[in-house]
């Protein structure tokens, strides 16, 4: 049987009933059921997002100025960041989803390949999304996060969390998941916190150190100090003490001149 004869078999075995009940009608159903290699769809961003091209997305209160007009074989775009939906291009092989492309705004062309399944609810695309990220390979499930965290009122912390905690999953995964829960609104500082302590990969640990100091000021440098003051890996505590060295804050500095007290 060739590759594509056993891909449309798995598509007809989803649509005579294998799928569990609960799990049927959802988006990455319909996505499993077509016969198709890619699959378009589009859901609602957060608000003040632009784009002009594929991965290319910014804040903005102001959408004046003229910008490069962006355009791929899948979506063109106009000569303004553009507002509008998260478009997502989901594409697969054989084993299931391959890659994600994302793009903000602008329109699909009219001769994109594969099927476009039209508009569909953020909270149907975050559970589409965030499952790739605690399941998929490690390319499909880094392309899932960004959009993930662009979409219209949905928490990505939750399975950006999983996956980062998650030592079975590949490490270039979870490093990317350590790094976006960083940059999510909820408060994820405690949870990353114990990854930087607890976690078993040094490089996780470090990673999750990075990831504090990105956050803001008020939230990063307590949780540096207390990983810095603590006595269970000097490695972790060197990264700690070189972020809060690049951060421009008093409380570092009357930690240091604590520190540094003979």
């Amino acid at each position: 049987m060739t590759p594509h004869a056993i891909f449309l078999a798995g598509a007809l075995m989803l649509t005579a009933g294998v799928l569990p009940a609960q799990e049927r009608g959802t988006l990455a159903a319909r996505i499993a059921a077509s016969t198709d290699r890619v699959v378009r769809v589009s859901a609602p961003s957060r608000e003040g997002l632009c784009g002009w091209g594929e991965g290319n997305v910014m804040q903005r209160s102001d959408y004046s100025g003229r910008w490069p007009r962006e355009s791929s074989r899948y979506w063109d775009g106009g000569e303004q960041c553009a507002r509008g939906p998260v478009r997502l291009v989901i594409e697969r092989d054989d084993a299931g989803a391959s890659r994600v492309r994302f793009f903000i705004g602008g329109r699909w062309r009219s001769d994109a390949p594969g099927t476009d399944l039209g508009d569909v609810s953020a909270a149907d695309a975050a559970a589409l999304l965030g499952d790739l990220v605690v399941r998929a390979p490690t390319r499909a499930a880094k392309d899932a996060m960004v959009p993930l965290t662009l979409l219209d009122g949905v928490d990505a912390s939750h399975p950006l969390l999983r996956a980062a905690r998650d030592s079975a999953r590949p490490r270039e995964v979870r490093k990317s998941a350590v790094f976006w829960l960083s940059q999510v609104a909820q408060d994820v500082v405690a949870p990353l916190g114990a990854i930087a302590t607890d976690d078993p990969d040094a490089e996780i640990r470090k990673q999750a150190v990075f990831a504090l100091s990105q956050r803001p000021n008020d939230e990063a440098v307590p949780a540096l100090i207390r990983i810095a003051d603590s006595k269970r890996d000097p490695e972790i505590r060197r990264s700690a003490i070189f972020w809060l060295g690049q951060k421009d804050d008093p409380r570092v500095v009357r930690w240091l001149e604590k520190a540094l007290a003979p």
